[in-house]
C-alpha cells in the first residue's frame, strides 16, 4: 500500500504533495499519479487504508537528511529477542 498510499495523500493534502522531493513528483507520474474521486473514494474504503497511510507518513519521516543508521550490532539485542519469543 506504499504507493497507493503516496498516490492518496497527494489527492486529499496539498501539503503533502508539496513536500514531495522532485524525484518523487516523477515517480509519482510514473505510478499512475494523483488519485481521482472514485479512486479517492475506493482507498478510503479498503480496510487497510489508514494503516497504509500510517506506515507512508513514518516512512517520510525517516527520511531525515543526513540521519546516521546504527551498525547491526546495535539491533542485535532487539534481534535476538524476537527470535526467542
Amino acid at each position: 500500500m506504499h504507493v497507493a498510499a503516496k498516490r492518496y495523500l497527494c489527492s486529499v493534502d496539498p501539503s503533502y504533495l508539496d513536500a514531495l522531493s522532485p524525484a518523487s513528483i516523477v515517480s509519482l507520474e510514473l505510478q499512475g499519479g494523483q488519485y481521482d474521486e472514485r479512486e479517492v473514494a475506493a482507498f478510503e474504503a479498503s480496510p487497510f487504508a489508514q494503516d497504509g497511510v500510517r506506515l507512508r507518513r513514518y516512512d517520510d519521516v525517516g527520511k531525515a537528511e543526513g540521519a546516521r543508521t546504527p551498525e547491526l550490532e546495535h539491533y542485535r539485542p532487539v534481534l535476538g529477542a524476537t527470535l526467542k519469543a
